[in-house]
């Protein structure tokens, strides 16, 4: 009754959905002294979960109200009143469990992806580069061997390895040998082995039907190359052929073999196999063309090759790059083609005709140039530069934010205090590159 005489006053709070009413009382503990009672005053909302500016001056204010004896100050000491006790249910105590536990599992999970000596960001220089990290294993990381104590064992290549590991495709450097490429049709079963596909023999035929087989399963079995010479109905022509068993090479009568590999890149991993008569190079000369390959950026143009190994279409068809039609229909806005299912209809400056073209075509002569070529240096045309013949781009993104200052906000502009005399003139008004204006290194931007 006391509070209903008193004036109330209303002041709206800035950042807030509540206005604050203020009341003038006579303190309990001091008669003679006047105090504020702050409240909202207000039924809050249901969607209101947070804590506004409002909430915080009622507290406060509460709070000091309590030095005037204004507020239940009482303590609650007694711990086995049923005031002071809530009932913890079952779900209560698992969700307590489960929001400790996915906290450190969060924690985890940033830790393996940002600190993991496995983990590194994926190689985006073009379609080729992407498809061969996505196939990458290693002997190193937890419970696996150090790049620094590796012996030459842990190294080598085994003839295990057939079919399930680029014997050529590995880094130069201290991970040789620890890294290496799964080959093209190498699959991972359930036990986490590496099965290789090949076609079954009989008699001499060939069964178009892949069996994929495990280093452990292939072991006593005698396997063929796919260069045997067969007529139109599979059936093998020569009678005698050359075999891998136990990790030899025998002759062996053809009613006499078992499997023969699923292709002629059974050996070979994406990168290897785009190297053309790569049966006929050295060894050496492979494994730096495929970091090489990798390496390649995308030209502003760029061919198909002349000289192919055949899978580059393939290789460019699964993609993650390509854009591919999820239905069939009809393409009404281009040319009114119809697309089928799975067809690409969209691809990059890394492909052209519907192969992987990752350069250029370029004639080369071999002969003496006033000393320029002496060792390994060589001379190339001008008309690689002027017509952009090797000219790739890159674009960034850069995202500038503009700070709020004790002086005030900051401002774009083209002058600077310190250095009124010189000029920018790629800068516009507000201080930003002009579209379309040529910039050296350590020119500003912004």
């Amino acid at each position: 009754n006391a509070l209903q005489k008193q004036k109330i006053s209303s002041v709206e709070v800035p950042h807030s959905t509540n206005h604050l009413y203020i009341v003038k009382v006579k303190s309990p503990a001091n008669q003679e002294k006047t105090i504020s009672v702050v409240g909202t005053g207000e039924k809050l909302p249901e969607e209101k979960t947070y804590f506004d500016l409002a909430d915080l001056i009622c507290a406060v204010v509460g709070y000091i109200n309590l030095h005037h004896g204004l507020g239940n100050t009482e303590k609650r000491e007694d711990e086995d009143k049923l005031e002071n006790q809530t009932i913890r249910r079952v779900g209560d105590l698992v969700y307590n469990i489960f929001d400790n536990k996915l906290g450190n599992f969060d924690n985890l999970i940033k830790h393996f992806f940002n600190k993991s000596t496995l983990v590194r960001l994926q190689n985006q220089n073009n379609p080729l580069a992407i498809i061969s990290d996505g196939m990458v294993s290693s002997v190193m990381g937890l419970g696996g061997r150090n790049s620094v104590n590796a012996t030459l064992a842990a190294r080598n290549v085994y003839s295990s390895f057939s079919g399930r590991y680029d014997p050529v495709e590995t880094p130069e450097g201290r991970n040789t040998g620890l890294v290496r490429r799964i080959t093209i049709g190498a699959k991972i079963n359930d036990e986490g082995q590496i099965t290789t596909p090949y076609f079954p023999v009989r008699n001499g035929l060939i069964v178009p039907s892949l069996v994929y087989l495990t280093s452990e399963e292939e072991k006593d079995k005698y396997i063929a190359h796919f260069n045997l010479k067969i007529d139109d109905k599979n059936q093998i022509t020569e009678e005698t052929v050359l075999a891998i068993h136990q990790g030899n090479y025998v002759r062996i009568p053809k009613e006499k073999l078992e499997f023969i590999y699923s292709s002629f890149y059974h050996l070979n991993s994406v990168t290897s196999a785009t190297i053309p008569f790569f049966h006929h190079n050295d060894a050496t000369r492979m494994l730096m063309a495929t970091n090489m390959q990798r390496q390649a950026v995308t030209l502003l143009k760029s061919q198909e090759p002349l000289v192919a190994s055949g899978i580059e279409a393939g290789l460019l068809n699964n993609s993650p790059l390509a854009v591919k039609a999820e239905e069939k229909g009809v393409v009404e806005y281009a040319d009114s083609d119809k697309i089928e299912k799975g067809q690409m209809l969209a691809c990059g400056n890394y492909a052209n005709n519907g192969e992987l073209s990752l350069g250029n075509n370029l004639r080369v002569g071999f002969f003496c140039f006033d000393g320029y070529n002496y060792e390994d240096g060589f001379a190339i045309s001008e008309r690689l530069v002027k017509e952009d013949i090797l000219t790739s781009f890159f674009v960034k993104k850069h995202t500038i934010t503009r700070h709020n200052t004790k002086y005030g906000p900051e401002i774009f502009t083209p002058s600077f205090p310190r250095n009124e005399k010189k000029q920018f003139p790629h800068l516009d008004k507000n201080g930003i590159a002009k579209i379309g204006s040529r910039v050296k290194g350590n020119d500003i931007l912004v």
